[in-house]
């Protein structure tokens, strides 16, 4: 009889307890969706750090309120200030490349030039017969560069190279067109994105004659005038700091 009062008495005692532990649990799951509503109106208002100081409460419930606000302060802790911008796919053929690769001493021409882009990069095509794409492209060409009375721009062309393909006549009335200045600056341009590249140069008028490496000043030419040539030098040597050797034939910039 003793026993069955004692059995009933712990039935009693655990629908107690199980009822209660119901009661919490179901407590806690309010208090958690409270607080994921809590989480959504303070996301949406963009009350990060508030939330982030938030305090969340209640046994179980509080635990995995707690888990929810620390991953959710992690991501909004990480997110970039400003959307990743994926550059598109480019090749290099914008003027923009061109000037990126020039000295400070060109860049400042550049800069100060009345040419616009258009005219820059017809120039380059009128001069060497290049595109732009093909002046910054990655493939290793020759620069060939000298006098015409050396015939220079042949030797080019019979070598596969480049040269400045103008005839003296042609150059002047380039000149006269876009000035000395402006048609200088196009000189330079090719010169220093060769440079840039690693293009063989080679000088195929003795240098010696033109510019002197150790004074790293032009010699000017019989006619009194310093020529295109000596400045193509003095660009070489002084602004971009790179010598020349006398390979057997020609003269060879040290790239």
């Amino acid at each position: 009889m003793y026993k069955k009062i004692f059995i009933m008495m712990l039935l009693n005692v655990l629908l107690v307890s199980f009822t209660i532990i119901n009661i919490n649990q179901n407590s806690n799951r309010v208090s958690v969706d409270t607080n994921v509503i809590e989480l959504n109106s303070l996301a949406y208002a963009g009350d990060y750090n508030d939330f982030s100081m938030s305090e969340v409460t209640g046994g179980a419930g509080g635990g995995l309120g707690l888990l929810v606000v620390i991953g959710i302060d992690y991501i909004i802790n990480n997110l970039p200030d400003k959307p990743i911008n994926i550059p598109s796919d480019t090749t290099n053929t914008s003027f923009e490349y061109v000037s990126d690769v020039l000295s400070t001493h060109t860049l400042a021409n550049l800069n100060a030039s009345t040419l616009t882009d258009e005219q820059i990069t017809g120039l380059i095509l009128t001069l060497t017969g290049l595109r732009i794409d093909e002046l910054t492209d990655n493939n290793r060409k020759s620069l060939y560069l000298g006098t015409l009375e050396d015939q220079y721009n042949q030797i080019a062309q019979n070598n596969g190279g480049i040269a400045f393909y103008t005839s003296d006549s042609n150059y002047a009335n380039l000149i006269e067109q876009f000035g000395a200045d402006n048609l200088w600056l196009i000189n330079a341009i090719v010169i220093e994105t060769a440079i840039y590249n690693q293009w063989d140069i080679f000088l195929v008028t003795n240098p010696d004659l033109y510019y002197n490496q150790i004074t790293k000043t032009t010699i000017p030419h019989q006619s009194g005038r310093i020529s295109t040539y000596s400045k193509e030098l003095w660009l070489i040597n002084a602004i971009n700091n790179k010598y020349w050797y006398y390979n057997g034939l020609y003269w060879k910039v040290t790239i």
